[in-house]
């Protein structure tokens, strides 16, 4: 393979605090390549890729100087390569026109790959400290089973970046949430089982951390390290079968109990780190 495109170079993370630099810059780069697929059944094939990138030198700021990085680099990478028969031509097309994709009576596993965004609902819990709505994706996913036509089981798997804010002093630092659990799913599926809308509740836990500081904790008092939470999950849902072993969908999950301990200027503190999360992706079914 070979192409080109953009790039954006930012900085991130900061460590020295003292450091007068930053800035963020896109610039054209040019990619080649090469891999392979093997394919799991006729449509869906796991994908390993080595890819260069060059030419990338996005511009930064240090002190007075705007220098050039180059990010020239490497990518070794692993996926999942998906294909529509129905969008096809040939005769594997037009078997799959006319036996559409929909729901089913077996028992057969899935995964799911979606993203969205995480909405948090108790933000609030410390006096003058804030968690705020997450910053990029929220990556959501899991692996679970279908038992019959109705009901299945899921372990779901997601989390992403939210930020901490103070009322006088702005942001503070990111800060990192995760959540494991298994979960209970319940669906109907209808119009001639191409749409399938579900519910779903369970349990487990949820993970949170000091991520990247926004100021330095000498002037913020803020700090943490890992801490785990229980945590309960209830949502809902609905698919689109699009192939009769693909499915693209819609997801709401309210994940709630969820409590983490911080400190703040040397006390104790627990935030509650509860959130709503709103996400589209894909599921693929087995065999």
């Amino acid at each position: 393979m070979a192409g080109g495109g953009v790039g954006l170079g930012e900085f991130s993370g900061r460590e020295d605090f003292e450091f007068d630099g930053g800035g963020s810059d896109y610039d054209a780069l040019g990619v080649f390549g090469g891999g392979f697929d093997y394919f799991l059944v006729d449509n869906i094939a796991l994908t390993a890729q080595a890819k260069y990138y060059f030419g990338f030198d996005p511009s930064v700021r240090f002190g007075a100087q705007r220098p050039e990085l180059s990010n020239d680099q490497v990518v070794l990478s692993g996926g999942l390569r998906v294909y529509l028969d129905s969008l096809g031509a040939g005769e594997r097309a037009r078997a799959a026109r006319s036996d559409p994709g929909r729901d089913s009576d077996e028992m057969r596993g899935y995964f799911a790959l979606r993203a969205g965004k995480a909405y948090f609902t108790d933000r609030h819990t410390i006096p003058g400290i804030a968690i705020e709505e997450s910053s990029g994706l929220w990556g959501n996913g899991g692996f679970g089973m279908n038992l019959n036509r109705h009901f299945g089981v899921e372990l779901a798997i997601e989390g992403g970046r939210a930020q901490i804010t103070s009322s006088t002093l702005g942001s503070i630092t990111g800060y990192p949430v995760y959540t494991g659990a298994i979960l209970g799913r319940a669906r109907y599926p209808m119009f001639d089982d191409r749409v399938s809308p579900y519910v779903l509740a369970g349990g487990g836990i949820g993970f949170g951390e000091t991520g990247d500081r926004d100021q330095p904790f000498s002037v913020t008092g803020f700090g943490g390290g890992n801490d785990i939470s229980g945590i309960f999950v209830l949502g809902g849902g609905a698919e689109y079968f699009i192939e009769k072993n693909v499915a693209v969908g819609l997801e709401v999950k309210y994940t709630t109990l969820f409590e983490t301990e911080v400190t703040v200027n040397g006390q104790p503190g627990e935030l509650s780190p509860d959130y709503v999360s709103v996400s589209a992706g894909i599921r693929i079914f087995y065999p």
